[in-house]
Parts: C-alpha cells; sequence; structure tokens
C-alpha cells in the first residue's frame, strides 16, 4: 500500500475512534436525558418551560460529527484501494 494511502487510512481510523471516545465522554459526563411524557392538562394560565433537559451535548455531536468523517474517509480509501487493484 502506498504510504500516502496509509497515511490517510490511518487518520481516519482516528478520527472514527476519537468520534467515539468523544461520544462515550459526553455520555458519562452529562448522561442522556430521560424523561417521560404525561397526558395532563396543562394549569390555567401556565406555559411550559423545559427544565434543562439536553438531548444531544456539543460533544456528543462534535463525536458524532468526527466519527462520521472518519467514516467517510475509510469508505473512500477502500473504495480507492479496490479499485486500484490490477486484474489477474
Amino acid at each position: 500500500m502506498p504510504r500516502p494511502l496509509l497515511f490517510v487510512l490511518v487518520a481516519s481510523a482516528a478520527l472514527v475512534v476519537g468520534g467515539a471516545v468523544l461520544i462515550l465522554v459526553a455520555r458519562a459526563v452529562q448522561p442522556v436525558a430521560s424523561f417521560g411524557w404525561f397526558a395532563y392538562q396543562p394549569l390555567a394560565g401556565s406555559a411550559f418551560m423545559p427544565g434543562g433537559a439536553v438531548l444531544l451535548t456539543t460533544t456528543a455531536v462534535v463525536g458524532a460529527t468526527l466519527a462520521a468523517l472518519g467514516f467517510a474517509a475509510l469508505a473512500g480509501v477502500v473504495g480507492f484501494a479496490l479499485g486500484r487493484r490490477r486484474r489477474r
């Protein structure tokens, strides 16, 4: 495998691993909100204000983005390497 192709392969694998680590750290530091919906009639004159429930943290979004970029790069490298092979 040529050196530049190997470099891109290692870099994209590092992106995938780094993204997965960021997602795991985000879940450990601030767990995903677990709440339910109830069919109670709202009180008269009150407005619903969410009480700090965070579904996705910034760290989790960055981790997912890095992992997606890494997977796309891995797919490109593997496709390039398979397309470049000589036919026998």
